[in-house]
């Protein structure tokens, strides 16, 4: 089962880090965060990385899917 993680932010994100509670985590990718060259990493333990690529990529002024998990 897949989960668009969904984001709507005020300010631009240049890295987050999550932690999803009750589950295992296979995989997360794509969303804003890989068109914005973020690496994203994920982990059995249901942590979630995503840290920028390039100083000056970030994550604008939006709403949208950040990344599916």
């Amino acid at each position: 089962t897949a989960l668009d993680l969904l984001v709507t932010n005020s300010v631009d994100i240049a890295g987050f880090q999550f932690q999803v509670i009750g589950g295992i985590l296979s995989n997360a990718s794509g969303g804003i965060a890989a068109e914005n060259q973020f690496i994203i990493s994920s982990s059995g333990f249901g942590v979630v990385l995503a840290l920028r690529t390039v100083q000056t990529t970030k994550i604008t002024t939006s709403s949208a899917g950040v990344a599916r998990l």
